[in-house]
């Protein structure tokens, strides 16, 4: 499975622990409302997130897949 479908999956799964098994240890994340994140606070996110809600639906296609 292509990390995108990887990553994708897990989050339509509610799965922020194989969401966050994603991220490399120096991911960095952007947004308005959490600011400027580092690994530790992107994984941190996703499970605030993902417990706590219940009513995310998600659907994706990956239209182009990389190199892994």
């Amino acid at each position: 499975m292509s990390p995108a479908h990887r990553f994708y999956t897990a989050l339509q799964q509610h799965d922020w622990r194989a969401m966050n098994a994603c991220y490399h240890p120096e991911a960095r994340f952007h947004d308005p409302v959490f600011g400027h994140l580092d690994a530790d606070g992107v994984r941190a996110m996703w499970e605030l997130l993902l417990s706590r809600g219940t009513d995310l639906r998600l659907a994706y296609e990956v239209e182009r897949e990389g190199e892994e």
